[in-house]
């Protein structure tokens, strides 16, 4: 096989398609914008980390959810959001998967997701090959 014999399984034409003439999504951004720029005025040392944690744990788990990975009761997610991801904290019939599958999964999901902070911090070019690294490491598990 020659390079212009290449097979492509995945097709970047496919998916979300015309994010900038999205108005009602692209109009809210200035509004969040501001209200997290007025947050993190008020969030310094501990309680911004603090909050950062825990928005970064809400994150990992709602992309499990999406992804249809697991369910989690609702009280639970507060309380693995709150208290951290812990195999004692998921509780007999909480969630639909064994929930050391569960804690694991959600420990990958917040690993890719602070290494996509790390990307960005490091304002590497968003590759197809990043993509696929970052896929893999959220379903590493």
């Amino acid at each position: 096989m020659n390079a212009s014999d290449k097979l492509y399984i995945w097709s970047p034409d496919t998916g979300i398609t015309d994010i900038e003439n999205d108005i009602e999504g692209s109009s809210e951004i200035p509004g969040i914008k501001a209200v997290w720029a007025e947050q993190r005025k008020q969030l310094k040392g501990a309680a911004l980390s603090g909050f950062t944690d825990k928005l970064s744990r809400e994150w990992a788990i709602e992309t499990g959810v999406i992804e249809n990975l697991y369910e989690i009761e609702r009280g639970v997610t507060q309380t693995l959001i709150e208290h951290g991801f812990q195999a004692e904290l998921l509780t007999h019939g909480s969630t639909n998967k064994p929930r050391d599958f569960v804690i694991q999964l959600l420990k990958d999901q917040k690993n890719a997701l602070d290494g996509i902070f790390d990307f960005v911090k490091s304002e590497r070019p968003l590759t197809t090959s990043y993509i696929k690294e970052l896929h893999g490491a959220l379903l590493r598990s």
